[in-house]
């Protein structure tokens, strides 16, 4: 029912915030620790709480900024441990980088057509 209300209102579904915990690999804890959230906070909206539209917005932010997501585990590297740190950073740095291949290959067939 929540979720239908949050389609309603154009919010990010509790399966689409868990999907962009998944994208990056990244726990809970962890995505509350680089956004500045409280340790809980992903832990409500995924499973019972609606979001503000403020979160929801920076929510849409990382899922489609892989250079901000990597900024703010940059800045949050001291707050999580050095093996969860190597992980996203290495997650997301393949998701840089498939990215950006995608979008060189995009620029390169727009000026072969």
């Amino acid at each position: 029912m929540k979720d239908t209300y949050r389609k309603k209102e154009g919010f990010l579904t509790s399966s689409d915030i868990r999907n962009i915990r998944e994208k990056y690999g990244i726990s809970q804890s962890d995505l509350c620790m680089l956004l500045g959230w409280g340790g809980k906070t992903i832990t409500r909206y995924e499973s019972h709480q609606v979001q503000d539209k403020a979160h929801d917005t920076i929510l849409k932010k990382i899922d489609q900024d892989l250079e901000w997501f990597l900024s703010l585990l940059n800045d949050a590297k001291d707050n999580i441990s050095s093996e969860a740190y190597r992980k996203y950073l290495e997650t997301a740095t393949t998701l840089y980088e498939e990215d950006q291949g995608l979008s060189r290959l995009c620029l390169r067939r727009r000026k072969i057509f």
